[in-house]
């Protein structure tokens, strides 16, 4: 089982699909419902238990597997599965070439139905051919995660596999030699997997409605050019339906402990022309982790993430916003819209961020890295988010008065701090350092420039380590930011 509450699909061994194990108590039950089993999953964090409804679709055993017959010809049937291979030079077969993931038997590329077994290799005719079936999605589980074992090394852009679930309502009728162009519902293509050996990939459709029927296919695509040996091969598929999007972990109860994890073989969650910047803190587009948070006591938030690994120039960020609209991907929405970005941080190998928080408001927590601003992926040994009751004030007030655009740098900050804030008008400002309990550690006050922006230097290094909050009045103005001293 997964630590995210769904159930695990197994371990990966693909290069970018990395699957976390449960670290913690948890539970499984099954009932019947449907025409699959269904699993209610939980984690036990805290003292609340998380419950994630799902429903097997496609079991990796069973109609997932390929193994009650062979086959290879224009056209046919296995396992429910819709085999179109036409004329092709290339084709579908399935047998025993290229081994399995369950039996001994995967459904595979070949360009020579007359072997026994047709070889696991294809040639440089151009073909394009597919296997295709449809699902209906159970009421109020519209998210489907779909798994697969697949061996194929195949040239990028050239000879692929690409995967696609379309609602049946906009579907072809798959045809062998004809590509699908419904791009927008891809749920990934693949190539240059792995040359020796099977790999497992994960994807996500979060597209779906309730009892909506959709159709699954797997496409082969290769051109006239060269050869990149082998093809593709398929086994094992596991098509797993929710309530909850997958990826996405909600905390109810603190502290919450995540456990090791990864944000490798993860979705990017915000649509990149949706991302939103913290602090001048980019959102990049690498794979992360999404924790949906909503406290049940206005106070600190405070989230450490320990030991982030994954190569050189990685670096962990943290972003949290305040509120929006989550739409996990196109076509359905493009990512996290009419939010509030609250705070972020980047650092090496250890990062942490803290926030005022206000009871019953809803958070969005992601967890990504960078490498030199390109995509990225790595593991942790720790996750943890904990809630202290006791801010002064949840959030900033921006109001059109004086005062506006207050920023901390560095955040967290061991010794001297830099407050910074946009002075509309020249007026006495105070500038204060409370502790958790409201009271004022350290305080000073400045008449600035208006119309200028202020960088104050602040030494914070005699201070006691924990979260600390900044706040900036002038006249009935007040901006609040936290400061975390490590």
């Amino acid at each position: 089982m997964d630590q995210e509450g769904w159930l695990s699909l197994g371990d990966s061994a693909a290069r970018a699909y990395v699957h976390s194990r449960l670290l913690g108590p948890s539970v499984c039950q099954t009932f019947t419902h449907m025409r699959k089993p269904i699993f209610l999953v939980g984690a036990l964090w805290g003292s609340a238990l998380l419950w994630a409804q799902t429903t097997v679709l496609i079991n990796s055993t069973n109609e997932g597997s390929f193994e009650s017959q062979t086959f290879c010809g224009p056209s046919g049937t296995v396992e429910g599965w819709n085999i179109v291979n036409g004329t092709q030079g290339n084709r579908w077969t399935v047998n025993t070439a290229a081994g399995g993931q369950h039996g001994n038997q995967a459904i595979y590329i070949t360009r020579d139905c007359s072997g026994n077994p047709p070889p696991h290799a294809y040639t440089n005719s151009a073909s394009v051919v597919h296997f295709w079936r449809d699902i209906t999605l159970p009421s109020n589980q519209p998210y489907v995660e779909l798994s697969a074992w697949v061996w194929l090394e195949g040239n990028d852009g050239e000879d692929f596999l690409e995967i696609f679930a379309i609602p049946v309502s906009l579907a072809p009728t798959p045809t062998a030699g004809s590509a699908i162009t419904n791009t927008a519902y891809s749920l990934g293509k693949y190539s240059e997997v792995s040359r020796t050996g099977w790999s497992k990939i994960r994807a996500v459709y979060y597209c779906g409605q309730g009892e909506q029927a959709v159709r699954l296919i797997f496409s082969w695509k290769n051109d006239a050019v060269a050869e990149y040996q082998p093809p593709a091969a398929v086994d094992a598929i596991q098509v797993v339906a929710s309530a909850d999007p997958p990826g996405v972990i909600r905390v109810n109860s603190f502290p919450y402990a995540h456990g090791a994890g990864t944000t490798c073989g993860k979705k990017n969650k915000f649509d990149n022309s949706n991302t939103l910047a913290c602090s001048g803190k980019p959102s990049y587009t690498s794979p992360d982790m999404l924790w949906i948070i909503r406290p049940d006591v206005t106070g600190t938030l405070t989230v450490t993430c320990t030991n982030f690994q994954g190569g050189a120039a990685l670096w962990p960020v943290l972003h949290l916003y305040r509120g929006g609209d989550l739409d996990l991907a196109p076509p359905c929405g493009g990512g996290l819209t009419s939010s509030v970005c609250l705070a972020s941080n980047v650092q090496s190998t250890t990062v942490q961020l803290s926030a005022c928080v206000t009871a019953g408001q809803v958070y969005y927590l992601k967890l990504e890295a960078d490498r030199d601003g390109e995509n990225a992926c790595g593991s942790f040994q720790e996750f943890e988010i904990r809630l202290q009751a006791g801010c002064v004030s949840a959030l900033p007030s921006q109001e059109s008065a004086g005062i506006s655009d207050l920023e901390l740098f560095p955040n967290p900050a061991t010794e001297e701090v830099q407050i910074r804030f946009l002075a509309v008008r020249s007026e006495r400002t105070w500038v204060r350092v409370l502790n958790t309990l409201g009271q004022v550690v350290q305080e000073q006050s400045l008449v600035p420039l208006g119309g200028s922006p202020v960088v104050l230097p602040l030494w914070v290094g005699d201070l006691p380590s924990g979260p600390y909050l900044i706040q900036v009045e002038q006249g009935s103005q007040r901006l609040v930011q936290v400061l975390l001293r490590p």
